[in-house]
């Protein structure tokens, strides 16, 4: 039976236009049933969905949930949001940076775990903003998306590019990021898509060091203790107020007057949805980003394995992260553990030794199946300790979190990727969904890495 935690991967491959990865959830000879079409086979599913998205960009949030064995019944929220005029389009004509939200009844049925059966039928639609009768509940993290395209954020990142592209904003501009307070995970990785932003687009990258960061409740000098363990900040500008003209990126797009100021410095919550299309591109800053990484001293050795032994570090996100919370984050332990089971397999195959340990929060007595599949438990270890070790793993089987993304772009080795928002780079070995991958693209990394 498929899990709410299968379905929610579903849902957020669909949303990142992950064609492999929602396609995957479909049996070949599926019927997906629309209000105005329907489609047959797996093959002319996503042929439609890449002709949609390529002119609308489509988000569905989980509402109520209902699934057993033969079926999954789903009240989705929808967000179609217009990237060039449609007059066509099957919900009903848009222009242009146009938004519509629609509320739809999904129904699925199921045969050994793929979709054979999709019927979808809308119940009301909406135009985005809307306030009065058409105000549907929104869950939290939709209403964090509203409050986000009001800030203008991240879709503008788009528009600068597209901006920087045609010539009509001086090159001298600087990017940052700021006015953040969430995880120190969540700000590493933002400012390093402002890196990257600034590398591809040949603009001036301006440094804001963090300033408060979550989850170091009595920890002195939290903020500061993130900064330095990742230097980012290492041999580049740091912003000045008195010198800067610092502007949030939706009053930079809106005001042309900017556009051509060397002193403007665009200041954005992240760059994602640039390097999110071409997770690739971070390549290109990844030997400065281990630089500036090395610069601090991280002290003691990579793990307590020996000479010749394989490292795997395993993170598991638990703590704030369980099924009926950020359930989009969470990862059951039967996936985690045939990734365990298949990553030693594909050692023992090649009689390579290996440790693994698994990086979790929680009390030792959860984890029990973790120790009887070989695992060594890091529980509730020092966080900056923790990220060093996942860095320098031979092994990285990755999380659904940018504490894990992060260590993925530092280190250099194996990393086994879980599917979430942010795709992978293309040499990062994806898991499926029950936590299977391609054991054979593992045993090839494995014969050209040295121990």
């Amino acid at each position: 039976m498929i899990t709410r935690e299968q379905y929610a991967d579903y849902i957020a491959a669909f949303n990142r236009d992950d064609f492999a990865g929602f396609g995957e959830f479909y049996a070949g000879d599926v019927v997906l049933e629309l209000p105005v079409a329907t489609l047959r086979g797996r093959d002319a599913i996503l042929g439609f969905y890449r002709e949609v998205k390529k002119r609308i960009r489509e988000t569905l949030t989980i509402g109520q949930l209902v699934i057993d064995r033969d079926g999954i019944a789903v009240e989705a929220d929808t967000e179609f949001h217009c990237l060039e005029d449609w007059p066509d389009f099957i919900v009903r004509p848009m222009k242009k940076g146009e938004s519509i939200r629609s509320v739809s009844f999904i129904f699925y049925k199921l045969r050994d775990d793929k979709f054979t059966h999709i019927r979808s039928a809308r119940f009301k639609s909406f135009r985005a903003g809307r306030r009065g009768s058409d105000v549907v509940a929104l869950s939290l993290r939709n209403f964090r998306r509203s409050v986000r395209r009001r800030l203008g954020w991240p879709r503008g990142s788009l528009r600068l590019r597209d901006l920087v592209r045609d010539g009509r904003v001086d090159p001298a501009i600087g990017v940052t990021t700021g006015g953040r307070n969430d995880g120190g995970g969540a700000q590493i990785q933002g400012a390093m898509s402002a890196l990257n932003f600034a590398a591809a687009l040949g603009l001036r990258y301006v440094h804001t060091p963090l300033a408060t960061v979550a989850h170091g409740e009595g920890e002195p000098d939290w903020a500061r203790r993130w900064e330095e363990f990742f230097s980012l900040g290492a041999g580049e500008t740091v912003v000045d107020a008195t010198r800067d003209r610092i502007v949030t990126l939706k009053e930079f797009v809106a005001d042309r007057a900017l556009w051509r100021d060397p002193r403007v410095v665009v200041s954005c919550l992240h760059y994602h949805e640039f390097a999110d299309r071409d997770p690739d591109g971070y390549r290109a800053i990844l030997p400065a980003l281990r630089r500036k990484y090395a610069l601090s001293d991280k002290g003691g050795p990579k793990s307590e394995a020996a000479a010749g032994v394989a490292t795997v570090a395993v993170h598991m996100r638990r703590g704030d992260v369980r099924r009926e919370i950020h359930a989009d984050r969470f990862s059951g332990d039967d996936r985690v553990l045939r990734t365990i089971a298949e990553t030693a397999a594909a050692c023992r195959a090649l009689s390579l030794p290996f440790r693994i340990e698994l990086y979790s929060q929680g009390d030792p007595a959860s984890f029990r199946r973790f120790v009887d599949a070989g695992c060594v438990l890091r529980l509730n270890e020092d966080v900056f300790a923790t990220i060093d070790r996942m860095v320098r793993a031979d092994i990285l089987v990755m999380a659904k979190s940018s504490f894990s993304y992060v260590p993925a772009l530092l280190g250099d080795g194996i990393k086994l990727y879980e599917r979430f928002w942010h795709p992978p780079l293309s040499d990062w070995i994806a898991r499926d969904a029950k936590g299977g991958f391609d054991r054979a693209r593992l045993g090839a990394a494995l014969r050209l890495k040295k121990f």
